[in-house]
């Protein structure tokens, strides 16, 4: 079109506001995932604009709905997660995007009537701060702020129109945006919570969000639906989703305050637009289900029967009831909570949960479901929880061949159950554990089981069940199987990539084992070990609890004189090289170990005596000490060599406890859970 009007061949061919604003909205349309699009939009918005400058032609001035279309081709990027201020990130495209808005504002201010920026312009920017959050947040600075850059623009709308601009009221969607903005953050993602900045960063963004939608409450008693600005169930659910993800210390409950001070609104007639649904209940019960605190399981069933009597009330009355009709993620939910509770007969609620959901039509569940029943027996440690895993198994591959597509067994279904023969601690169970894992692999050769595929976990689960098996040749089968995953992995299959637990489970199996040169074997998994991890294997690195095993496995071997001596030198040689390793360092655990080397191999004397001190010694320096190192330093020395240590620190007749000793000598132990591996035959 410019050709043919520059060369004037026909005057009626003209470029004119809508052939630039089509071209504009044809690129803010085209991109998807592409930043490009939002790029060559916002260029040619620019290009008309300079053009009109250059030429002061009013038929070609860029209005706001070319405007528009490049703030939303901005806010459609600014979800992404990319590298922070990198020009392909989210948190770029929101800040492009605000800064349109701004230019918008200043041409309006200006007295430009062609560019009226209007609520839906502010919206789609706020959407955009929120969507970006802190998904591109490497420096902490945009993170804290997205909330306060989502306010500054609502105050901004505010102002706007107290001053008589009626384009740019703030509506329900303006404060839902905000609202969104001060929470979506993964500084709401409990697991990525470090520092007591993080904390506070997390309660000033949920009592900022709170404050928001007290002010939205306000504006409605005052002004009513007319006023635009209606607390929906979105608003409520938004402000319980971040409690539920902050898990905090009663996070839960505050979650369901809020549900709760919904029903009463809703109740109460003035708030007929706010019935809970059963997504407001899901976030509720999910909350439960990852806080862990004691009764939370109950309290989320609590909340599946409110569901299903709302349900029912509904249906007697003859109103639609499948807004708060709980669905397969509540019933999921629940059970999850349940399995996570460690509660005694938690297995068995959950199994009639789901009993529950298949003789009802109030949800259908699905594998996840399945699932989450299998890991609730997994870790209940019940007698006879591996078989009835196993059976719902079975119950599950019945129903996928009978034509039920939403239910499929799994990697996630297989490994699960595995993992419930490796806990059970029954007769049989590693043999039981590995049938499973044969048989996924030959389901895997098929082209209608894809999705049962050995994975790492599979294998280390069943590597695990050999571990804590008291069969004789349970460290051999051990090794088969971590010699089959290496086998696979060199041949390609990245699924069956060892791990770190792979070698520390089989080395667990050759310490307890009655073989007299476990030592030797488990020494010789460890050069396997850095062996792959040197081939580029960076999930086989080992740490410190492949070392204290290998120490266990030298400080309990049986045997000749000649067994015990060269068990006494590998046990050396490992704590030399964890003394100057770049893996990892010694710890608590690892000279308890040592020490009971020392004690059970080494002969009685001068040099015995000198050896177990000076690894004291160095245990105090690296403030190490507990319990076990005192009882395994007791028996490696003479009595006078042990109590000289302490020299004047103890009075006459004192106890020797950790209590009475320098603090500073413990003060690196870690307090952790028993260790699964470092157990004594």
């Amino acid at each position: 079109m410019e050709r043919i009007h520059k060369s004037k061949l026909n005057p009626d061919v003209t470029p004119d506001t809508v052939s630039y604003g089509s071209v504009i909205s044809a690129w803010a349309r085209s991109g998807g995932d592409d930043i490009d699009s939002a790029k060559k939009a916002e260029a040619w918005l620019h290009y008309s604009m300079d053009l009109y400058k250059k030429t002061g032609n009013n038929n070609i001035k860029p209005d706001s709905i070319s405007f528009n279309a490049v703030l939303d081709a901005w806010a459609k990027q600014s979800g992404k997660r990319k590298s922070s201020r990198s020009d392909t990130s989210g948190l770029f495209a929101a800040e492009k995007a605000e800064k349109l808005l701004l230019q918008m504002q200043e041409l309006r201010d200006a007295g430009d009537s062609n560019i009226r920026p209007c609520t839906i312009s502010y919206n789609t920017v706020i959407d955009a701060i929120a969507k970006a959050g802190n998904n591109d947040n490497d420096d902490g600075d945009n993170g804290s702020k997205a909330g306060e850059r989502a306010e500054r623009l609502l105050r901004r709308m505010q102002n706007l129109y107290k001053d008589g601009n009626v384009d740019v009221k703030p509506d329900t969607i303006t404060y839902n945006s905000v609202l969104d903005a001060w929470v979506s953050t993964k500084k709401f993602e409990g697991s990525v919570y470090t520092s007591p900045k993080d904390e506070e960063d997390r309660r000033y963004a949920i009592q900022s969000a709170e404050r928001i939608l007290r002010e939205m409450e306000d504006v409605y008693e005052k002004e009513g639906k007319a006023g635009g600005v209606i607390p929906d169930v979105i608003s409520y659910n938004i402000l319980m989703d971040a409690f539920g993800k902050s898990e905090e210390d009663g996070s839960a409950e505050r979650a369901e305050e809020i549900l709760r001070s919904m029903e009463e609104k809703y109740a109460s007639g003035h708030y007929d637009h706010l019935r809970p649904s059963n997504i407001s209940f899901n976030i509720c019960i999910n909350a439960y289900a990852k806080s862990g605190e004691s009764g939370a399981a109950s309290r989320a069933e609590s909340l599946i029967k409110r569901m299903i009597e709302l349900t029912e009330r509904a249906k007697e009355n003859n109103e639609d009831s499948s807004s708060v009709q709980p669905c397969t993620i509540s019933f999921t939910s629940v059970i999850d909570a349940i399995s996570k509770s460690g509660e005694s007969g938690a297995a068995v609620r959950a199994e009639s949960l789901l009993h529950d959901m298949q003789v009802s039509n109030h949800a259908r569940p699905n594998t996840v479901t399945f699932n989450t029943v299998i890991n609730a027996l997994s870790q209940s440690g019940e007698k006879g929880a591996a078989e009835r895993a196993e059976a719902i198994l079975r119950q599950m591959e019945e129903m996928r061949q009978s034509g039920d597509m939403y239910v499929a067994p799994d990697t996630v279904t297989f490994s699960s159950v595995i993992n419930a023969w490796a806990r059970s601690g029954e007769d049989g169970a590693a043999e039981r554990a590995e049938a499973i894992l044969r048989k996924m692999g030959e389901h895997s050769t098929g082209k209608n089981n894809v999705n049962v595929k050995p994975n790492t976990i599979t294998y280390s689960a069943v590597i695990n069940a050999w571990a804590k098996s008291k069969q004789p040749d349970a460290a051999d089968r051990a090794l088969a199987v971590l010699h089959w995953m290496e086998d696979l992995y060199e041949s390609g299959d990245r699924d069956a990539q060892p791990n770190t637990f792979c070698y520390n489970a089989v080395i667990n199996a050759l310490a307890k084992s009655e073989s007299a040169d476990k030592a030797q074997r488990s020494y010789d998994v460890l050069q396997h070990m850095m062996s792959a991890h040197l081939k580029g294997n960076r999930y086989a690195r080992p740490n410190v609890m492949t070392y204290s095993t290998i120490l266990n496995a030298c400080a309990y071997t049986q045997g000749t004189h000649e067994e015990k001596s060269l068990a006494f030198k590998i046990a050396r040689l490992c704590f030399k090289e964890l003394m100057q390793s770049k893996y990892d360092k010694p710890n608590n655990v690892t000279f308890a170990m040592f020490l009971q080397c020392v004690s059970r191999l080494a002969p009685r004397g001068d040099s015995r005596d000198l050896l177990a001190s000076s690894v004291f010694q160095e245990c105090c320096s690296l403030g190490q000490v507990d319990d076990a190192v005192l009882r395994s330093y007791r028996g490696a020395v003479s009595p006078r060599t042990y109590w000289d240590s302490f020299g004047t620190i103890l009075n006459p007749n004192q106890q020797l406890t950790l209590s009475v000793l320098p603090a500073e000598w413990s003060s690196n132990v870690k307090r952790r859970k028993r260790n699964n591996y470092q157990t004594r035959r």
